[in-house]
């Protein structure tokens, strides 16, 4: 499953919005989707361990990315079937906003 428009990168936010499109059906309806996250520094050492939201029932879930300096995220989606693969991981890097500011000549 794919995560909408997410950027490779994000200014120096607490939260962000996650969006995506319902997946093609394997035979069974959707239940319920699962958001798996982790805020990470900018060397990958966790800041703390994985994060899950499950039980989702909507197409888009905000996701608490204050402290972070990237982070990683998946979203699954379950059926009667069972969860759907951790494959599609996105890694997102927060900018500080210095890198937004532009120098004065």
């Amino acid at each position: 499953m794919e995560l909408d428009e997410l950027p490779e990168e994000v200014a120096d936010e607490d939260f962000i919005t996650l969006k995506w499109t319902e997946p093609k059906s394997n035979g069974a309806p959707i239940t319920h989707y699962t958001l798996y996250y982790k805020k990470l520094t900018r060397d990958d050492k966790s800041v703390e361990g994985t994060m899950v939201i499950d039980n989702i029932q909507l197409l888009e879930q905000r996701v608490d990315v204050a402290g972070a300096k990237a982070f990683e995220i998946v979203v699954t989606a379950s059926n009667s079937r069972g969860e759907s693969r951790k494959d599609n991981i996105k890694r997102v890097n927060v900018l500080g906003n210095s890198q937004f500011t532009k120098k004065k000549p």
